[in-house]
């Protein structure tokens, strides 16, 4: 197996108002699944032990902002809910899919002199993932 580089990828986020593709810009994608550890560990136990809770999952990005782009601004709005669609390896058949179910915590501004100005977005899973291909 060989690497590869993010310059294919794919993020769509699916809303109330539509689909958008959050990969035009983008600098930088972060899917971080997670999950609680529920210690049963008591009494005479040394060590602490754990057992499987529930799944949770953030979905982070950065990109560079474009003129006028309020649309993204809007898609994002905090408490949006929605569905991403991501693809680190582009969109081609047999290549991964994750579908995510989540909640946008609010687009943001990285506002700079003399820099390029970038919106970030993180996105809370609200719901089980589903891993599959294009």
């Amino acid at each position: 197996m060989s690497g590869y580089t993010g310059k294919d990828t794919s993020i769509s986020w699916i809303y109330s108002g539509g689909t958008i593709q959050v990969d035009l810009k983008y600098r930088s994608v972060n899917y971080n699944p997670d999950i609680s550890l529920l210690d049963q560990s008591g009494g005479a136990d040394t060590h602490k032990s754990y057992i499987a809770g529930q799944k949770d999952g953030t979905f982070s990005f950065t990109g560079v902002a474009q003129s006028g782009g309020t649309v993204l601004m809007t898609a994002l709005a905090r408490g949006t809910g929605g569905t991403i669609i991501y693809g680190p390896e582009g969109t081609a058949a047999g290549k991964p899919k994750t579908t995510i179910p989540a909640i946008s915590k609010g687009a943001r501004l990285n506002v700079q002199y003399d820099v390029l100005t970038e919106i970030s977005c993180e996105l809370q899973q609200n719901g089980s993932e589903t891993d599959g291909a294009f």
